[in-house]
């Protein structure tokens, strides 16, 4: 796996770790939220073991039954793990999901991996994608510290936006860089974006237009007419003079 922005697990000593078959037998609940049904428990442990994963953390802002996660979301229990020495990511699907498995989700990711954006996918199955456990902040919580200097901003900024313009020249459209929230995370290494559930390589993508009008509203810019225009020609050129010119027009060119 790539270090990109990440610790290995001998940097989380303190973290108490437990067996996949211990958490199916004794939390279910994480590996079938939000029935904590059985059989679906003991599934998601056993495509766990086969992808490598020897422990899972409880480790994260989110509890559920008194378990500590990094994350609850609509289709997902993301989940801290140990995988050969090393931490990953590992999304778990919900029972109740809207989606059937997360396949579609682990091809787009691969898609974005050879793009060069999103944490680097370690392996998928039906229930479980495994994938760079990357450590960071939200975009918005980054530029509302105020210990960041314009110049880094600016840098982190740009740099975002490259992410969404080789997820244009891939054809591959995020979906939901319209609202940034945690899909775009500032490590130490730079920005990344994460979370493909909802992308998709038949819809024309409009990364760069849906991030950049984004990162004006986080930055105060008005969209005003030039702004617009810039961000209009983008979508009908997809060239990279245009879009300089919109980062231009946000004031963030590097």
């Amino acid at each position: 796996m790539n270090p990109r922005g990440r610790a290995s697990v001998g940097l989380h000593t303190g973290v108490s770790w437990h067996d996949p078959w211990e958490i199916a037998e004794e939390a279910p609940e994480l590996l079938a939220y939000p029935t904590g049904d059985r059989a679906a428990a003991l599934r998601a442990a056993r495509e766990l073991e086969a992808l490598g994963v020897d422990a899972i953390a409880d480790e994260g802002e989110t509890i559920i039954d008194g378990f500590r996660v990094l994350g609850k979301g609509k289709s997902s229990i993301v989940l801290m793990c140990n995988v050969r020495g090393e931490l990953a990511a590992a999304k778990v699907r919900r029972v109740d999901a809207p989606v059937i498995d997360l396949k579609f989700e682990g091809a787009m990711l691969r898609a974005a991996n050879l793009a060069g954006v999103g944490p680097e996918l370690v392996g998928w199955d039906e229930d479980i994608l495994l994938m760079e456990l990357l450590i960071g902040m939200p975009l918005a919580t980054f530029l509302r510290n105020g210990e960041v200097g314009v110049d880094r901003s600016k840098r982190t900024l740009s740099l975002a936006l490259d992410k969404a313009r080789a997820l244009d020249a891939a054809h591959i459209d995020h979906g939901e860089l319209h609202n940034p929230g945690d899909h775009v995370l500032v490590t130490s290494e730079g920005p990344e974006i994460l979370d493909f559930g909802s992308a998709s390589a038949s819809r024309r993508p409009a990364n760069v237009t849906s991030l950049a009008s984004a990162i004006a509203r986080m930055i105060g810019r008005i969209p005003d007419r030039s702004l617009v225009q810039a961000l209009k020609k983008y979508k009908e050129e997809m060239d990279d003079r245009s879009y300089q010119a919109v980062l231009e027009e946000l004031g963030i060119r590097w």
